[in-house]
């Protein structure tokens, strides 16, 4: 029996068909766009914020941040915000009356991890550290000036606030500190550090 070349086509036709549609529509299961994604990995940063006056530490503040690695390093922050509201009076220049408006004080840390190459991990970190500074007057009758601590009487004064704003951004190895950004307060004069250490949590 014959089998006319037309029908041959038509069959092989038939038969590569789903194959063509599989190629078309996605990659096999080998195919990098459906590898497994690296797997979630929980760190822990530890960030020092200290002061310096010279050689002298005069403050040395620690905050632990629980964070998950992700894959790439555009994720989401995670946030931290600690300090306090300060009363603040202010006059109002048309009425002449007085007004009390709240201020925040304190620190503010905003951070994402990812996966980098070499076994390293990229942090972005994001500071906002700010503290009063109020007037004083010394024993020799001279105006001074001091950073208010906590415990003390609320100053009776306008204050100062002296504020550090850091975007920083650094590649780590698990365990090891590394020293993100060092800046001089222009009204003390006191250097200020930024150290960061990540841990993997087991």
């Amino acid at each position: 029996m014959k089998i006319s070349r037309s029908l041959v086509t038509c069959a092989l036709l038939f038969m590569c068909a789903p194959l063509l549609v599989y190629g078309q529509g996605t990659m096999g299961p080998d195919a990098p766009e459906n590898a497994a994604a690296e797997p979630s990995t929980p760190v822990k940063l530890q960030i020092v914020l200290s002061e310096y006056d010279g050689a002298k530490k005069i403050s040395n503040l620690s905050y632990a941040m629980p964070l998950i690695v992700a894959g790439k390093p555009s994720g989401a922050y995670s946030t931290l915000r600690i300090g306090v509201k300060v009363p603040v009076t202010t006059r109002d220049s048309k009425t002449g009356d007085t007004q009390i408006q709240y201020i925040d004080v304190g620190t503010n840390i905003d951070a994402r991890v990812a996966h980098a190459a070499d076994g390293k991990y990229q942090v972005d970190l994001k500071v906002d550290r700010s503290s009063l500074y109020v007037t004083a007057r010394g024993q020799d009758g001279k105006i001074a000036g001091k950073e208010w601590s906590d415990g003390e009487a609320p100053p009776s004064t306008q204050p100062l606030v002296r504020q550090y704003r850091g975007d920083v951004g650094m590649f780590l190895r698990e365990g090891q500190p590394s020293e993100g950004t060092v800046a001089t307060d222009p009204l003390t004069g006191h250097v200020f550090k930024v150290e960061v250490t990540l841990n993997v949590v087991k």
